[in-house]
C-alpha cells in the first residue's frame, strides 16, 4: 500500500501525519503493524509517532496515535496541535478554529496566524481530580524517598498525570531518578510500561527567570522526550504555585519552546506552539518484516 504522509514537528517532537480520507481501506491492524517500520529512523521515514487524522461531519478532528511498538496511545498535545494545523490548512476543519480529540480528551485550537496555534487545554486538576486553584492554604508538594534521598515533587493532572520537580541544574541522573520514581511512587499498571494508553510524565524544571523555565521530561514507557505540551503546561502551573514565575511564561525543552498562559480569569491553561511541515512523501507499507520504503 502506498501511504501518503506529511512529516511534521513541533518543538522537536516529530510525527508522520496521515489523512485517513486518502486511505479509506487502511485498517487498524495493518496500521499498527506498519507503524514500527515507518517510524524507524534508519530504515523508514523516522518520527516519534504515526498520527492518523479524520474529520467528522461537524469538522472536528479525530486524532489517533501509534507508537514505534505498534501500540495505540492517547495523542500528546504536540500531536493534537500538529493535526489542528493540518486540519485548518487543508480544509478538514472549517475556519481557523477547530477541536482536535483523542479517545480520552480534546483541545480547542485557534490559528493565531499562518504559523502559530493556541491550544485551550482546560483547567489543571489536583491528584484527587478536583480543580486545582492557586491558594496559600493548600500544600501542593509531596515528598518521596528515592535512592536514600528526599525527592520533592508537585503532582497534578494536565492531560495525563504529571509530576514536576524543581532542580538547581540538570547535572543529575534523570533516567535513574525517573525509574526510581516510577517504582516508588506510581502504581504499576501492568507488566510493560509500553502498553500504557496514556503515559504519565515526570518533568524536571529549572527556573531561568520570572518568565522562563528550562525543562526536561521523562515519559514513562518512552524515556526522555524532546518536549511535550502537557508537561510544559504542568511545569508552568507548578512554577506559578510556588511563586517562581508569573502566569505567562516561556517553557523551553531540549527540542524547542512553548508559550504557556495560566489564566487568572477562568483558571484555564493555554499553550501556544508553532508546528512546522518538514516534508511530504509516500511510503510503501508492506506486511513483510523488513517494512516498506520511503520515497
Amino acid at each position: 500500500m502506498e501511504l501518503e504522509f506529511i512529516k511534521m514537528q513541533l518543538a522537536g517532537r516529530d510525527m508522520i501525519l496521515v489523512d485517513a480520507a486518502r486511505h479509506p481501506s487502511l485498517g487498524d491492524g495493518f496500521l499498527a503493524a506498519g507503524a514500527g517500520a515507518a517510524l524507524d529512523r534508519r530504515r523508514g521515514v523516522g518520527a516519534d509517532a504515526l498520527v492518523l487524522v479524520t474529520s467528522d461531519p461537524e469538522h472536528e478532528l479525530e486524532v489517533r496515535c501509534f507508537t514505534a511498538r505498534g501500540v495505540e496511545e492517547e495523542p500528546t498535545l504536540h500531536e493534537l496541535i500538529c493535526a489542528g494545523r493540518y486540519g485548518i490548512d487543508s480544509g478538514l476543519a472549517s475556519g481557523t478554529t477547530t477541536r482536535a480529540r483523542g479517545k480520552l480528551r480534546s483541545v480547542v485550537l485557534d490559528a493565531l496566524d499562518s504559523r502559530s496555534l493556541l491550544a485551550d487545554v482546560g483547567v489543571p486538576l489536583r491528584e484527587d481530580a478536583r480543580e486545582l486553584v492557586e491558594s496559600p492554604d493548600i500544600a501542593y508538594t509531596r515528598t518521596a524517598r528515592l535512592d536514600g534521598r528526599d525527592f520533592t515533587y508537585t503532582p497534578l493532572y494536565v492531560g495525563p498525570f504529571q509530576a514536576v520537580t524543581f532542580v538547581p541544574s540538570f547535572d543529575i541522573d534523570i533516567p535513574r531518578l525517573s525509574k526510581a520514581f516510577r517504582r516508588e511512587v506510581l502504581i504499576p499498571a501492568g507488566p510493560s510500561e509500553a502498553s500504557l494508553p496514556d503515559p504519565a510524565q515526570l518533568t524536571y524544571a529549572r527556573v531561568s527567570s520570572r518568565r522562563r523555565l528550562l525543562t526536561r521530561t521523562w515519559r514513562f514507557g518512552h524515556g526522555e522526550t524532546q518536549s511535550e505540551g502537557y508537561a510544559a503546561a504542568a511545569a508552568a502551573v507548578a512554577a506559578t504555585l510556588h511563586g517562581f514565575t508569573d502566569r505567562d511564561s516561556i517553557v523551553a525543552a531540549r527540542g524547542g519552546e512553548l508559550y504557556v498562559t495560566w489564566s487568572e480569569a477562568n483558571n484555564r491553561l493555554y499553550v501556544t506552539g508553532t508546528p512546522e511541515y518538514v516534508f511530504t512523501g509516500t511510503y510503501s507499507m508492506s506486511e513483510r518484516r523488513e517494512g516498506g520504503q520511503a520515497v
